[in-house]
């Protein structure tokens, strides 16, 4: 008998088909073919069933006394084709330990830990020099180019002597030869009103 759907069915076909109904449709379909003789697509089979109401029962839900793949690993999610947690597979942007980038203000920052820990270059190079900036301190260049990273370009002073060296001394207009003057002087302005308040 050719494919397609067939004009009629007999009556033990039917019969079949609906006691056998929760079968899997290509097993109900390659049994029936082999009972009969027949040859219909398992598509024939599954659209009569449907049209009939002879529904297999399966939904696409585990049942109450299905047991789930991961039983026993509570908390842990095994490994697949789309884990991170493969040997040596890094995501696509991660960055490596030096990789510099700017901050918004025109600061270099440079990567120095993993997962993303970033610092200000500037402040990373004087650190490896001289130990932790002390607190309530910053570290500035002399000349005022943010990308001059020569040690000798760079002064560690206390927030007081920034502050002046921003309002007062307007450092940032200044010129390049006055730079570093203004800023040996703001920290002295700043140890005299120190000195002068402690008292």
């Amino acid at each position: 008998m050719a494919k397609g759907v067939p004009n009629k069915y007999t009556v033990e076909q039917l019969g079949y088909l609906e006691a056998n109904k929760e079968m899997p449709r290509q097993e109900l379909t390659d049994a029936f073919n082999a009972k009969f003789g027949t040859s219909y697509d398992k598509q024939v089979l599954r659209t009569l069933c449907k049209r009939k109401g002879w529904l297999t029962g399966r939904n696409g839900r585990f049942g109450k006394d299905s047991q789930p793949w991961n039983k026993g690993t509570v908390g842990v999610m095994k490994a697949n084709s789309g884990s991170w947690t493969k040997t040596n597979h890094l995501e696509w942007n991660r960055k490596p330990i030096g990789y510099e980038r700017f901050h918004i203000d025109g600061y270099v920052m440079v990567k120095v830990a993993e997962p993303n820990k970033f610092k200000l270059k500037h402040v990373f190079i004087w650190e490896n020099a001289n130990g932790p900036v002390p607190d309530k301190h910053v570290i500035r260049f002399k000349d005022g180019n943010k990308t001059n990273f020569n040690l000798d370009n760079l002064a560690c002073i206390s927030l007081g002597a920034n502050a002046r060296l921003n309002k007062q001394y307007k450092h940032g207009a200044a010129d390049v030869e006055l730079k570093p003057l203004l800023i040996t002087m703001a920290q002295i302005d700043q140890k005299i009103y120190e000195k002068e308040n402690a008292e």
